[in-house]
């Protein structure tokens, strides 16, 4: 069962992963308009980011990060299931995209950095252990059934 529920939030961090990457770009491109229409205002790392430059503080703060960001995506699926009315959904789906920004960055990491560090967690299978003990960590799990 723990198997089944690790292999299920590999998943999520997947969907995260390119949702995050995705959205954040539309929002930084919206955000700054002197930018080129098809050029985002930063361009996400590479997934083959070393793994061994996230430090374990960092890998952490990411994972406590992750469980918020979650969370708001989870509310925002649940809210946009049943609507119907695409202009509401479009609504939801930025203050849900505009406060998974604002809960990265109280975390005190930037989009971008957050990104890198869900790719490389992705693409290496022992750090992607080590951050799911950090998201399955007591104080997490209380967040993440709130």
């Amino acid at each position: 069962m723990k198997h089944l529920v690790k292999l299920v939030t590999a998943g999520l961090l997947t969907i995260a992963v390119f949702m995050f990457i995705a959205t954040s770009s539309s929002i930084a491109q919206t955000g700054d308009q002197s930018a080129a229409p098809n050029e985002s205002a930063y361009s996400a790392a590479p997934a083959t980011a070393n793994s061994q430059a996230i430090d374990d503080a960092t890998l952490k703060q990411a994972a406590q990060t992750f469980v918020k960001v979650k969370q708001i995506t989870q509310k925002e699926k649940s809210a946009v299931n049943d609507m119907q009315d695409e202009t509401a959904k479009q609504k939801i789906v930025q203050q849900a995209q505009a406060e998974k920004i604002s809960v990265v960055e109280a975390a005190g990491m930037q989009p971008q950095n957050y990104d890198r560090i869900l790719q490389t967690v992705q693409a290496d299978p022992g750090l992607q252990q080590k951050f799911f003990s950090y998201v399955d960590q007591p104080e997490n799990s209380a967040k993440q059934n709130m």
